[in-house]
């Protein structure tokens, strides 16, 4: 399977996750109780519940998920200053396109493909 974390991962910037957002917070408290409730098994369902759960608390339910973030959110700032996301995910180097067409027949790599 292809991990971009092992791939990318340096001693000057080792892998650091991300803090959870407001969804992700309700989801990992929700989680089992609906998975016990409806035994639900694909993750994308289950998501899917989660979501429509999340959605019909009310205001201050929902406020109190977008504290624990943002409270989530400054203590990972504090124990990681300066960290960007970027570092995970190092940047993709672009093909350049040389800006001529060729035609097949003039390729000379095209016979180590037929």
């Amino acid at each position: 399977m292809f991990c971009r974390r092992k791939r990318n991962r340096t001693a000057d910037h080792p892998y650091i996750k991300t803090p959870m957002n407001a969804f992700m917070i309700f989801r990992g408290e929700q989680r089992k109780k609906v998975i016990e409730d409806l035994k639900i098994r694909d993750s994308a369902a289950l998501n899917a519940v989660l979501g429509k759960m999340r959605r019909s608390l009310s205001k201050e339910e929902q406020d109190g998920y977008y504290e624990k973030a943002r409270v989530e959110k400054e203590l990972h700032s504090q124990q990681h200053p300066g960290w960007s996301a970027t570092y995970n995910y190092g940047r993709s180097k672009r093909m350049k396109r040389s800006g001529r067409w060729t035609p097949p027949s003039q390729c000379q790599n095209l016979q180590s493909f037929i």
